[in-house]
């Protein structure tokens, strides 16, 4: 039992700091947050990097976390539904887009 009881607080140790890993935290700069949001994606990377300069556009990485939205499906959003126009990106993020987001989501993986 005990045994047992070590395995399953290890497995839940692992769990909880992977899951850290990917926490964005006060004292993320701009590009180690795009990093851990990009989650690998040079698209996304690339894409929030270019978002970050504008105005808002930290706000807007914000509402993209904030909603889950992090790696390919950032990529989605700006490639696929946005047509790469960083300025519409930038005002589907701000506004919550219900379209984009349903889109997103829904898009087979």
């Amino acid at each position: 039992m005990d045994l047992w009881h070590d395995f399953h607080n290890g497995v839940l140790l692992l769990s909880v700091v992977k899951y850290m890993e990917n926490v964005i935290t006060l004292e993320d700069s701009i590009v180690t947050a795009s990093l851990k949001m990009a989650q690998g994606n040079p698209g996304a990377l690339t894409t929030l990097l270019e978002m970050s300069k504008l105005e808002n556009g930290l706000i807007a990485m914000m509402h993209l976390d904030d909603l889950g939205i992090r790696g390919y499906k950032i990529w989605l959003g700006f490639k696929d539904f946005c047509k790469r126009d960083i300025n519409k990106f930038l005002d589907c993020c701000l506004n919550r887009d219900k379209h984009m987001i349903d889109y997103i989501n829904n898009y087979p993986k």
